[in-house]
């Protein structure tokens, strides 16, 4: 039965992965909280799903023109500084902490689309009504 999980789990990640939403999203909390695996070694396994999906995403995302190399070498070399350092940090700290740092950071994500959502329809409808107004 773990095995039909698993596949389940790996299914709806690759799908928001390869929709650019990140499936490591999904792949944490399911692997830690569904199938109990460590946090560190659900990260690590994250990891290791990211390389092949990056590939592949980043090939179909030039062939269709969407990828700005010119701006994204800079956040790329950024990112993996960033990343070195905090998978060195990561490894230093305990599952359980990783977990709450991980939630955490999850809720915050939320929160924040919650509030780009917000400002976003009501700039919708602040335009709506002064094209009303321009209208009369």
């Amino acid at each position: 039965m773990d095995f039909l999980w698993y596949c389940l789990i790996s299914v709806v990640s690759g799908v928001l992965a390869g929709m650019g939403m990140g499936g490591g999203t999904l792949l944490l909390p399911a692997l830690t909280l569904i199938m109990d695996v460590d946090q560190i070694m659900a990260q690590g396994i994250n990891l290791l799903c990211f390389v092949p999906c990056a590939i592949v995403c980043t090939l179909i995302y030039t062939k269709q023109k969407l990828v700005d190399y010119k701006n994204g070498w800079l956040i790329a070399l950024a990112a993996v500084v960033v990343s070195v350092v905090a998978a060195l940090l990561a490894v230093q700290v305990k599952g359980k902490i990783l977990k709450i740092i991980f939630g955490a950071f999850i809720a915050l994500l939320g929160l924040v689309q919650i509030v780009v959502y917000i400002i976003k329809k009501i700039k919708e409808k602040n335009d709506e009504a002064k094209r009303k107004q321009l209208e009369r």
